[in-house]
């Protein structure tokens, strides 16, 4: 703390005790430095005491070339009085520069605060929507036993913040048909899209529900004829399933995926087997797929 009195404050004040009483007065207080001089333990403040006018003593705070406000007094006092008086309007200046480097932290925190709200907004928006990829194993009964389906799978997936999904995948599917004659082989080839909506059952697991429908090529190898057709090898078919998928995270980056699908087939498959025997291939499906997601940057 440094008092700079003038040399026409002089004749009005006692240099030495209007020192002493603002040394005294401000012993105890406690001047918060300036944004980026956090580390200085205590700020030294400036007073100036000024003569302006015959009757009049005008006292200013700097800190380091910057003015920080000023008191005026009236001079026609004793000087021990004025003295105290020129203490306590340093005090009040002090208290005036700490409330306002309070409000200057006080706002530049929040400023802070709101940009980093800010840049966590943009890196959610760069993050979000997520595009994944999953290779998954299924397998699938149709009607009572009349086909049976496994194979490999690879779905490409959209997902935003919020929980909703939209997949998109392959299914490569092998099978018998056990009913007919000689057993023969089959083939499912089918392209799918399925909308989900994901919650979160405990801290590590999401429970995913949605619809799915899909297209398939059919092949048939070992029979007389697909749809009324002698020595017709493929058909189409199609399905509409429910699906709830249970997805215990492995990490931060892996999710394990499995859950039934549970459905029908939307078009029956008129074949005939190698006795000349027609059956009508569908109904139900019930499936079991299992699934392995990898996300690097951590959005599962």
């Amino acid at each position: 703390m440094i008092v700079e009195i003038s040399s026409k404050a002089e004749r009005y004040v006692d240099s030495r005790l209007t020192r002493r009483l603002v040394e005294i007065e401000l012993s105890d207080a406690e001047v918060p430095p300036r944004r980026g001089d956090e580390g200085e333990k205590r700020p030294t403040v400036y007073f100036r005491v000024l003569a302006t006018s015959p009757d009049t003593l005008r006292i200013e705070l700097w800190d380091k070339g910057g003015f920080y406000g000023a008191r005026r007094l009236d001079s026609r006092d004793v000087k021990e009085l004025l003295a105290r008086r020129i203490a306590l309007a340093a005090a009040a200046l002090v208290g005036d520069l700490k409330e306002r480097r309070s409000l200057e932290q006080r706002a530049f925190e929040a400023e802070q605060a709101r940009r980093e709200r800010e840049r966590a907004q943009l890196e959610e928006l760069r993050r979000w929507p997520a595009v994944l990829f999953e290779p998954r194993l299924s397998a699938a009964a149709i009607g009572a036993g009349e086909l049976w389906l496994a194979g490999p799978g690879l779905s490409m997936e959209a997902r935003t913040h919020s929980g909703s999904r939209l997949q998109v995948g392959a299914n490569w599917l092998f099978g018998a048909t056990p009913p007919l004659s000689g057993s023969p082989s089959v083939r499912w080839l089918e392209l799918s899209i399925a909308p989900e909506h994901a919650f979160r059952l405990l801290g590590t697991t999401d429970l995913a529900l949605g619809l799915g429908v899909g297209a398939a090529a059919v092949h048939f190898t070992g029979v007389s004829g697909v749809d009324g057709d002698d020595g017709q090898l493929d058909t189409w078919s199609a399905r509409a399933v429910a699906r709830v998928r249970l997805e215990p995270r492995l990490g931060r980056n892996a999710k394990l995926t499995v859950g039934p699908e549970l459905g029908a087939v939307l078009r029956r498959m008129p074949v005939r087997d190698d006795a000349n025997a027609s059956h009508r291939l569908g109904g139900s499906w019930l499936g079991l797929s299992v699934g392995f997601t990898l996300d690097g940057r951590g959005r599962l």
